[in-house]
């Protein structure tokens, strides 16, 4: 395995995991770890050393909750949110808990892998 692909890039969030240019992307350089619920995410973030999660966050109030406690528990992971964008608010409330980016869906694989690579 090359120094490259040991960097672990967890995804979080349905249309994130079914998107199979970004998955082939994302495999090219990266170990990526797909977390299809909560339990797992939080599983694979307690014993993984992942450098960075992608994580969708729409219109809902839950996925602010869960952004809190990852960041609660894994200060140093930087996380990418992804979305719709219609909430202005809810992408401003992500910030102020700590992400580092939000990409508007339909995004440009090209970009976020270039974002992925500069948190590296």
């Amino acid at each position: 395995m090359t120094e490259i692909h040991q960097k672990v890039i967890a995804i979080y969030g349905s249309s994130l995991l079914s998107n199979d240019q970004l998955i082939t992307a994302l495999n090219k350089e990266f170990q990526v770890v797909p977390c299809q619920k909560v339990e797992k995410l939080m599983s694979n973030l307690d014993k993984l050393n992942v450098s960075v999660l992608l994580m969708e966050i729409d219109e809902k109030d839950v996925e602010l909750k869960l952004l809190n406690k990852v960041k609660a528990r894994h200060r140093n992971i930087p996380i990418i949110a992804l979305g719709e964008g219609r909430q202005q608010e809810l992408i401003a409330k992500a910030f102020q808990l700590g992400i580092q980016d939000f990409f508007k869906a339909p995004y440009k694989v090209d970009l976020l892998l270039e974002k992925i690579r500069s948190l590296l």
